[in-house]
């Protein structure tokens, strides 16, 4: 933050009036900043079953294999994990259908009249 780095030159409440900052809120800041990661393990599997699983595995499948190993966690925990770990599965764009062939084809146009002979009227 700012005003830690700050705190050194200036008086804390002068730089808490300056940036218009409740002394209670500055503290909660700093409690939320100095408390411990509390996903911290399940933060290290998330990672590795997505790099083993080649970077395919999204959070569906994640939630399913922390499941299978017996740990329960919400699938909004894991796509938030996710996000922060900047774990992003690469998905292939699906093409519109279209059922337009091409203009140039291979076969040449003696090709279709060897296929199908023109019969003489007789």
């Amino acid at each position: 933050m700012i005003i830690d780095a700050l705190k050194g030159k200036y008086a804390l409440p002068a730089l808490l009036s300056r940036f218009k900052m409740a002394k209670s809120s500055y503290y909660y800041q700093q409690a939320v900043m100095n408390k411990p990661d509390k996903y911290l393990s399940q933060r290290a599997q998330i990672t590795s079953i997505f790099h083993e699983n080649r970077g395919i595995y999204g959070y569906r499948r994640i939630y399913l294999a922390l499941k299978r190993k017996g740990i329960m966690l919400s699938e909004k925990i894991i796509r938030r994990i996710m996000k922060e770990e900047k774990l992003v599965v690469l998905r292939s764009k699906k093409r519109k259908y279209s059922s337009y062939l091409g203009g140039n084809h291979t076969r040449s146009r003696e090709h279709h009249f060897t296929r199908f002979p023109c019969k003489s009227a007789v």
